[in-house]
């Protein structure tokens, strides 16, 4: 019966990580479509590609709740509240459809591009 139990916690783990992974890959791809977007900022673990969706991190919370965290480099002059909500919007809708797991927030993080010359 043990055998039986671990097996099933093994699968549990790679569904989970599974939907874990399609719903940053969803993030990534409704943020990047919003206009002002200009990349997705990127960190250490981006850039030794430990992460599959660079600028996202997705996590799964005690009540079973996805908490996701966007960080993006917008075009300078935008509107972060405007944009913030778009975000916000686009990926609760992307990943609603994705897995069980409820969206619990979404945070947008954002850096400001530098200045264009004129």
């Amino acid at each position: 019966m043990g055998c039986d139990e671990d097996k099933a916690q093994a699968t549990a783990r790679r569904t989970r990580g599974a939907c874990i992974s399609a719903c940053a890959r969803a993030a990534l791809r409704e943020t990047l479509r919003q206009d002002g977007v200009v990349r997705m900022r990127t960190g250490l673990l981006d850039w030794l590609r430990i992460r599959r969706a660079p600028g996202v991190r997705v996590r799964l919370d005690a009540e079973g709740r996805l908490h996701i965290a966007v960080s993006v480099v917008v075009r300078y002059g935008t509107d972060l509240r405007r944009l913030g909500n778009a975000v916000q919007e686009s990926v609760v809708i992307a990943v609603r459809g994705l897995c069980e797991y409820p969206v619990g927030r979404v945070d947008v993080i954002a850096d400001i591009g530098r200045r264009e010359e004129d």
